[in-house]
């Protein structure tokens, strides 16, 4: 059941699989760095209090005024202008001036300038914004400081938990020598009928369960150590 589950989850064919045959094996770890600075949680706390405090600090400047550059090109002349006379200025013709000037440019304009605007409520929008700022970075410090206090439990929990384990390792191998050393001495005895077939049984079952608890308390240790790691972020697949 187990090759056919490890065969759909991978794609390895079952044959190859079944060749697959570990020792496990202690995980020796000592957590020389006690420090939880290095979590994700506390980091991306640290993050949010720095995001904070840039607002904090965008919304201190509402009192500098909006600059703005300004400039502006026209040009001086008529525009779709009539000019005529009442008389005729021409003594020959008799002619009166009748004459469209119609989009004359004279003179180009140029303007360049610098203008400045405050708001009038900006000032009480940008202090509320700074104290709303400010609680909020209050309710980060709190989350951080449970944070902190709840991941320290958590690596002296997992200390403690490591340490068990590899006292039950070394229980269980012991357990497992005393009864590989059984099997043995009933092994002998049996040869000169001393014990019956039914003992020497009895003796071999006490070794595979001790083998099984020693393998099962080598998972266990192995699976606090990694647990352990995870604690203060240092989880190493080089490690294991």
């Amino acid at each position: 059941m187990l090759i056919t589950q490890l065969h759909l989850l991978t794609g390895i064919d079952k044959e190859r699989i079944a060749l697959i045959n570990p020792n496990l094996e202690k995980i020796e770890y000592l957590v020389t760095d006690e420090s939880i600075d290095n979590r994700a949680e506390l980091k991306a706390l640290d993050f949010g209090m720095k995001a904070i405090d840039a607002k904090i600090k965008a919304e201190k400047t509402w009192w500098i005024p909006k600059v703005q550059a300004m400039t502006s090109l026209s040009y001086m002349g008529f525009y779709s202008t009539n000019i005529s006379s009442s008389k005729a200025l021409m003594p020959v013709t008799g002619a009166k001036l009748d004459y469209d000037l119609t989009n004359r440019n004279l003179l180009p304009i140029f303007q360049a300038g610098i203008g400045f605007k405050w708001d009038v409520f900006d000032g009480n929008e940008g202090k509320h914004e700074v104290e709303k700022a400010k609680i909020e970075r209050e309710i980060l410090e709190s989350k951080k400081s449970d944070a902190e206090r709840k991941l320290q439990l958590n690596l002296a929990n997992n200390q403690t938990n490591y340490n068990i384990a590899n006292a039950q390792v070394d229980l269980k191998a012991t357990a497992k020598q005393i009864a590989k050393n059984a099997l043995t001495q009933a092994e002998k005895e049996f040869r000169y009928g001393l014990i019956k077939a039914t003992q020497l049984i009895e003796a071999e079952n006490d070794l595979e369960v001790a083998e099984l608890d020693y393998q099962t308390a080598i998972f266990n240790q192995r699976r606090a150590a990694i647990e352990l790691m995870k604690s203060t972020q240092n989880l190493n697949l080089e490690k294991l």
